[in-house]
């Protein structure tokens, strides 16, 4: 059994992780991508990474990252996911995890409605009294959407 541990808060800081960094892009269900004609260029989004820790069968702790990419303007799906290579990898899950094992009648495989109160309570948190957005909405997005995929992940296993 491999444990999953992935702390997170809305308000929490960025990763400070300071360790090989090899990334695989994760399959994202086209419900939560950034549709195809509105696609930001690269320099319109906003790059997060959080921490991940997963314990595998041996008891080994293994540290690894969640790399996802949001719109800067804005919208709360996802322009891209990654994983480093060795949480895949110690995890035994192939790139297309999450789409394959999607299910709306599974709700541990499908934790929106979980990250989109989250991410409601960002935008009310990181949204000042004339409606603009205030720094730190982005990784409290981030954040969110980090603990569905560590949600996930577990429910796979």
């Amino acid at each position: 059994m491999i444990a999953l541990f992935l702390t997170t808060a809305c308000d929490e800081n960025e990763s400070g992780s300071e360790f090989p960094q090899i990334f695989t892009s994760i399959d994202i269900p086209e419900d939560y991508l950034i549709a195809n004609n509105t696609r930001a260029d690269i320099d319109e989004t906003e790059i997060h990474e959080v921490d991940i820790l997963i314990t595998n069968n041996a008891g080994s702790e293994i540290k690894g990252l969640i790399q996802i990419i949001l719109f800067e303007m804005g919208g709360d799906q996802l322009y891209s996911l990654a994983l480093t290579q060795n949480i895949l990898e110690e995890s035994n899950l192939g790139t297309g995890f999450w789409i394959e094992h999607m299910d709306l009648s599974q709700p541990e495989v499908n934790r929106r409605s979980n990250a989109e109160s989250c991410i409601t309570q960002c935008h009310e948190t990181f949204t000042d009294l004339s409606g603009k957005k205030i720094k730190g909405r982005g990784a409290c997005k981030a954040h969110r959407w980090a603990d569905t995929i560590r949600g996930i992940i577990i429910a796979l296993k």
